[in-house]
């Protein structure tokens, strides 16, 4: 063996995982961070059918039954304040342990009220730590080898799609009945705290996934910490069988930034013109998502009051398909020009299910199945969007700021749906979409920058990503510029 090939390699993270490629711990990674992800999933479909189902145990009026829905979504714009910075100061792994827990504890909770009040209450919680799902995702995308990040975080939204269907396959089996006997210490219980029950065993099951993960390399790094986060992918490597004994790491440039992570970062200069784009996106993006699904119940209530839960789950279907033509319409067209193209799709089909009563049945499901496809398509593409555009030391503070926004649109899906005519409704979240499309088009050149960041992350412009790149912050915004991916983007 010759003596060059006893040297240590210095390589960045990404080499690294490129090295490692998608092993035993990535797929472990995935399926937890997929687990936290059907959690959001589960919480928000419940929704829906929990504000019809709690009127059947307490009399409310329609003002007092619309805080289980508002106090949820202004739970989860508190929450996003809070789990984005933490996660950034104390680390992925810490940020997702409390918020899951957190979020089991309090979902448990809910089943458990002994009075409407308590439920609003603790569905307040509920959405403050749901809003943690921006961590699980944003490490899950620091983990993986840049040539696959997007299709892989394209996959961990299977797991939303799992969850829509999960909740909307549970409604179906369980609301129907007068009254559900669950074992162990639950006993007997109303359909609706039943359906609560089940619905947290994702989370649980994301709590134990804890043990088999590990603390991200790129944050440890960008804390100063390369000892450890050399020792964190070797560990991660072993898992994989692969061996990277002989790889050290290349250090972060000089200039970056060692100040601990704020939100007064994320909407200054240079970042604040994507960031006001993103919270656009965001807000109605979103809003139109929301609003598409929380409106399921009432597009296939029967003419008796009940709902028709079979076609409930089959336009929840059309979520799945979504996920996939966006990953595959991606490998072809431009991240942007993809949001573009399913925001304006996703307007106009959300508008033609103003045609409820004057088409059949079927045809009305197919339309509803189409929209859901829309908005998940889109869905996937800001997620995907929002933390490739900021660097490591503020990248879940950031895209747990443009959430919140996200979650103000799903507030406002929430209070329309509360006091306005179901047609009024539709047509809000079509032009929410619309707004998107429109928005999306017209950032193009601002977000050029973003779309170069991202296809440079992933292998897409081709060359090795190896040397450090300094991405000053004296560099004007006003134009495209490739931007800093946790110093490792070449010019």
């Amino acid at each position: 063996m010759s003596e060059d090939s006893q040297q240590p390699m210095a390589k960045t993270v990404g080499e690294v995982y490129a090295l490692i490629g998608w092993g035993r711990y990535h797929r472990t990674l995935f399926v937890v961070c997929g687990l936290a992800w059907t959690a959001d999933s589960i919480q928000s479909g419940l929704l829906s059918f929990m504000k019809q189902e709690v009127v059947k145990e307490w009399d409310l009026s329609t003002e007092k039954l619309s805080f289980l829905q508002n106090l949820f979504f202004i739970g989860e714009i508190f929450g996003c304040l809070l789990w984005g910075p933490l996660a950034d100061r104390f680390g992925r792994k810490t940020a997702f342990l409390v918020a899951n827990l957190s979020l089991a504890s309090f979902a448990i909770a809910v089943a458990a009220s002994p009075s409407f009040e308590w439920l609003v209450f603790f569905q307040f919680f509920v959405g403050m730590c749901i809003s943690g799902v921006v961590v699980p995702f944003d490490t899950l995308l620091e983990c993986c080898d840049p040539s696959i990040t997007d299709q892989v975080t394209f996959g961990v939204q299977y797991f939303w799609t799992f969850g829509t269907i999960y909740v909307n396959l549970l409604a179906a089996l369980i609301l129907p009945h007068d009254v559900i006997d669950l074992p162990f210490a639950f006993g007997k219980l109303q359909p609706w705290r039943a359906l609560a029950v089940i619905a947290v065993l994702p989370i649980i099951l994301a709590c134990l996934g804890y043990a088999f993960i590990e603390e991200s390399p790129l944050w440890l790094q960008d804390q100063g910490r390369q000892g450890e986060a050399l020792e964190t992918l070797r560990r991660i490597a072993r898992r994989s069988n692969v061996n990277i004994d002989r790889v050290t790491l290349l250090p972060l440039p000089p200039a970056h930034e060692e100040t601990p992570p704020s939100l007064c970062k994320v909407v200054r200069w240079p970042y604040l013109r994507r960031t006001v784009s993103l919270c656009v996106i965001y807000l109605f993006g979103l809003m139109g998502y929301y609003g598409a699904s929380l409106a399921d119940p009432y597009i296939f209530a029967k003419p008796s009051g009940s709902t028709n839960y079979g076609l409930i789950l089959f336009s929840a279907c059309g979520e799945m398909f979504g996920v996939l033509v966006m990953s595959l319409v991606c490998r072809k067209v431009s991240l942007l020009n993809s949001l573009s193209f399913f925001f304006a799709m996703a307007g106009v089909v959300i508008c033609l299910v103003l045609l409820k009563g004057n088409v059949p049945l079927t045809t009305l499901a197919m339309i509803v199945f189409v929209a859901r496809a829309c908005c998940m398509s889109c869905s996937c593409g800001y997620f995907l969007a929002a933390p490739k555009a900021y660097p490591t030391s503020i990248r879940c503070t950031a895209h747990a700021f443009v959430n919140l926004f996200g979650r103000g649109g799903g507030f406002l899906a929430s209070v329309a749906g509360n006091f306005m005519n179901i047609n009024v409704q539709l047509a809000i979240y079509g032009a929410a979409n619309i707004i998107c499309a429109i928005t999306t088009f017209a950032s193009r050149n601002l977000l050029l920058a973003e779309e170069q960041a991202l296809e440079s992350s992933s292998g897409k412009l081709g060359g090795q990503l190896s040397q450090p790149f300094n991405c000053p912050e004296s560099v004007d915004d006003s134009g495209p510029r490739p931007l800093s991916y946790e110093g490792q983007i070449t010019s």
